[in-house]
C-alpha cells in the first residue's frame, strides 16, 4: 500500500512541476542563436510582461511551435530588475513549451540595431530567420497571420 502512495505522490508531483527555466542571455549569445544554421524557420519573438499585445500573441507562437516545423524563442526584454518578480512567475504559471530567453541587457539603443536596423523599439516585434535570410516585423500576430507569414518566407 505504501508503494501506491509513493507512486501517486510521484505522478502528482511530476504533473505539477512542468514548467521551464528562463535562460538569461547576452546580446552576443542571442546573435549566435539567430545566426545558427537550421533547416527550420527560427522565430525570435520579443516581448515583455507589461506589454498586453505581446502577452495576447504568445499563445499563437506556442501553437505554431507545436508543429515542429519552426523553432520558437520567446525573448523577454523586460527590465533586468523584473526578471525574478515578473518574468519567471509569468513563464512558470503558463507552462510555456517554447524556449524562453531573457535578454539581460541594459541599453536597448545598443542592442536593438543588432537585431534589426528596422526596429523602432516598438513591441511586440518578431525576427524570422530562414536559410540565412532575416525578416523583421513590428506587429502583433494572430495564429493565422503567423502561418501565412511562415508559408510566405518558405516559398
Amino acid at each position: 500500500m505504501r508503494n501506491i502512495y509513493i507512486l501517486i505522490f510521484a505522478v502528482f508531483f511530476s504533473l505539477n512541476t512542468k514548467g521551464q527555466n528562463v535562460e538569461k542571455i547576452s546580446i552576443g549569445e542571442l546573435e549566435k542563436l539567430i545566426n545558427q544554421e537550421n533547416e527550420n524557420v527560427l522565430i525570435f519573438n520579443f516581448w515583455a510582461t507589461w506589454c498586453k499585445p505581446c502577452l495576447k500573441e504568445i499563445p499563437a507562437f506556442e501553437k505554431i511551435n507545436e508543429n515542429g516545423m519552426v523553432s520558437v524563442h520567446l525573448v523577454s526584454i523586460d527590465f533586468i530588475n523584473q526578471f525574478e518578480k515578473r518574468v519567471v512567475p509569468y513563464v512558470e504559471n503558463r507552462n510555456l513549451d517554447s524556449k524562453v530567453l531573457f535578454l539581460a541587457e541594459e541599453n536597448p539603443n545598443s542592442w536593438m540595431p543588432r537585431i534589426s536596423n528596422e526596429w523602432s523599439g516598438a513591441i511586440p516585434a518578431t525576427l524570422f530567420v530562414y536559410k540565412g535570410k532575416k525578416y523583421f516585423e513590428e506587429k502583433e500576430f494572430t495564429l493565422e497571420e503567423l502561418n501565412e507569414y511562415i508559408n510566405k518566407i518558405r516559398n
